[in-house]
């Protein structure tokens, strides 16, 4: 009897873990096949194909609700079809899941929404329940330097790197934020020990490029963008940089070739149409700056810096007449850049059309006083 009473023990015991190991078996099938289809929507969102994408990662959320990465890429594919509601309602519902995970999305949507004060409250969220949580830190520096509020911003990178030292984004940001600032020792002590660290990149040697620069470290900073030129022959910002470095270190020969050479990779660049003019400004080489200013015009007929850049040009010729006490072509190059003015302060706004009417009052004072010269000349 108690033989029998026992073999009936053990065979309830065996069916039970019986059982649980069928259970998990079943668990770990379904969880496989949930993972299987959460890679063909991956695969799909990286192929740019989003309402496949969308079909699987929403698949995979109804079958498991607690798979994090498929609310993030299905937030993600609603995003890349500009369908923001529903990729708002996906972080919200993951917020929900994953409180952590699901704060820090919605602040990272806002952010890229231009709606700072929800994203930052979303940060803050974040760091309610785990002040360790590095890349909240980073978001509130990311979305405060997106509001200009860039001494806030270093604060945050500053509280990040507290907790992260090594980390190459918050590093890269702060020294950002420094150089915008315009504490470039600062930036430069970060980028030094980064550029050691990845002396390849690009960012990084941009950066300390525009610090070495604001330092007045010219043939440095100049040595930095050409090393972006020859890693990205067609980046025209770095070109323009090379170019001002030429400037400085006054060999304005090496800086005109630098913008001719950018105009021959991008030839519809006003801004460096401008740059060039403005350089020929500076060197008083007023025709090859109007024949420039007629190049630029076959790309931005009627553009306002230009119409502002050949008026300084007829100011500057007009100045060069009156010291040679020639005062009729000095007073119709000024009537003539009176004019350029006067169209700038009629098509412009802002600065530019402040610097205008600043211009029209020098004029003016320059057109009276050469009159009176020229009629004092007669005697």
């Amino acid at each position: 009897m108690k033989k029998g009473v026992l073999l009936v023990g053990i065979l309830g015991v065996s069916c039970a873990v019986q059982e649980k190991v069928e259970k998990k078996e079943m668990e770990e099938k379904g969880l496989s096949e949930v993972k299987k289809v959460y890679s063909y929507g991956y695969e799909y969102l990286k192929n740019r194909m989003f309402k496949e994408a969308i079909e699987k990662f929403e698949k995979v959320i109804k079958d498991s609700t607690d798979f994090v990465e498929a609310y993030i890429n299905l937030g993600r594919a609603y995003n890349r079809i500009k369908d923001y509601k529903k990729e708002e309602s996906t972080y919200l519902k993951l917020a929900k899941v994953n409180p952590i995970k699901g704060h820090y999305a919605l602040g990272r949507f806002y952010a890229e929404r231009g709606e700072y004060n929800k994203s930052i409250k979303e940060y803050r969220e974040v760091l309610k329940l785990d002040s360790s949580y590095v890349d909240a830190w980073y978001g509130l520096g990311y979305t405060k330097s997106l509001a200009n509020e860039i001494d806030s911003a270093a604060i945050f990178y500053q509280q990040g790197l507290k907790l992260d030292p090594s980390n190459k984004g918050l590093r890269y940001s702060l020294s950002k934020a420094y150089v915008e600032l315009g504490k470039d020792s600062l930036a430069l002590v970060h980028l030094t020990s980064l550029i050691k660290e990845y002396p390849q990149d690009i960012d990084l040697r941009r950066l300390n490029g525009r610090a070495l620069f604001n330092l007045k470290q010219y043939e440095e900073a100049k040595k930095e963008f050409e090393f972006v030129k020859e890693k990205i022959p067609k980046d025209i910002n770095a070109r323009i940089k090379i170019a001002e470095c030429w400037v400085k270190l006054k060999n304005y020969t090496r800086a005109i070739t630098e913008f001719k050479d950018a105009l021959k990779i991008d030839s519809m660049n006003i801004i460096l149409y401008c740059h060039l003019i403005n350089l020929y400004l500076d060197l008083n080489r007023v025709n090859e700056g109007f024949a420039i200013v007629r190049k630029a015009r076959l790309v931005g007929k009627n553009n306002p810096v230009l119409d502002y850049l050949e008026g300084s040009l007829f100011l500057k010729r007009g100045d060069n007449f009156l010291q040679e006490k020639k005062f009729d072509p000095a007073i119709t190059n000024y009537k003539k850049a009176l004019k350029k003015y006067q169209e700038v302060t009629k098509k412009g706004s802002g600065s530019l059309s402040t610097d205008a009417k600043k211009a029209i009052k020098t004029v003016e004072i320059k057109i009276k006083k050469t009159k009176e010269k020229k009629w004092w000349s007669k005697d």
